[in-house]
């Protein structure tokens, strides 16, 4: 029975990362890269999307195969949706808030309707990169090199170095000016704690769920409000 879950969840993730490819494609075409640059540089969306899926899914099987992680667990779909549901707000608000008080810039997000296609993709390409293939990576190398006499030791020291990738990826001192400094640094903890909900969700439910609540929160900040903050902002 596990076998056929993990069988099946690799096959809907390999279809998942197929179909956001091609969307990926047409947004490009359709909008000549713009919306690619800042994340993939001039690599071709498709293959970024190949470049990140392949190692990802490679990454998650290891991680269910050695019960470490869970991709996919029905008996976790209720409570992961509802927890998602009523924790994601949360964070949408904060972030709003920091647009209220610092100011992000005018073109940060991609714009309805695109934006609906454009946030599920990159939310999908976020949990492997900064989730799936780093934790599979210190979970492997935390075993050959580390004895640990819990897993539960080892699986948390990995939780908290891999929930310090996003937000070093984000910070930006370099472009900081008066209240820059407040705000790189409010913004590392609201990425940190982010994350470590995130893996949290990981941990206690399975990747789904983790891959839920970042797409609900993304739809909140850069869906929704991404299209209200041009209206009350600028």
């Amino acid at each position: 029975m596990l076998n056929d879950i993990r069988r099946t969840s690799l096959v809907f993730l390999s279809a998942l990362a197929v179909i956001i490819g091609c969307v990926f494609w047409y947004l490009k075409l359709s909008n000549n890269n713009a919306f690619f640059i800042p994340y993939f540089s001039n690599i071709h969306p498709l293959l970024a999307v190949l470049i990140i899926s392949i190692p990802g899914i490679l990454s998650l099987y290891i991680l269910d195969s050695r019960g470490w992680f869970h991709i996919f667990r029905r008996n976790n779909v209720i409570p992961g949706i509802i927890y998602s549901l009523l924790v994601s707000p949360i964070f949408a608000v904060v972030a709003i808030s920091f647009d209220f008080l610092f100011g992000f810039p005018a073109d940060i997000n991609v714009l309805f309707p695109e934006s609906l296609f454009f946030y599920p993709g990159m939310a999908y390409i976020v949990e492997m990169a900064f989730h799936a293939i780093p934790l599979t990576a210190l979970m492997l190398i935390t075993s050959i090199y580390f004895d640990f006499p819990r897993s539960r030791q080892q699986a948390y020291l990995c939780i908290y170095l891999v929930c310090l990738i996003e937000p070093a990826y984000q910070l930006d001192f370099t472009s900081s000016e008066g209240s820059g400094y407040v705000f790189q640094i409010l913004l590392f903890i609201h990425l940190f704690m982010f994350n470590m909900v995130q893996m949290y969700l990981f941990r206690r439910f399975d990747f789904i769920t983790m891959y839920l609540f970042r797409i609900l929160f993304y739809i909140q900040w850069h869906v929704i409000w991404g299209e209200l903050r041009l209206g009350i902002l600028f």
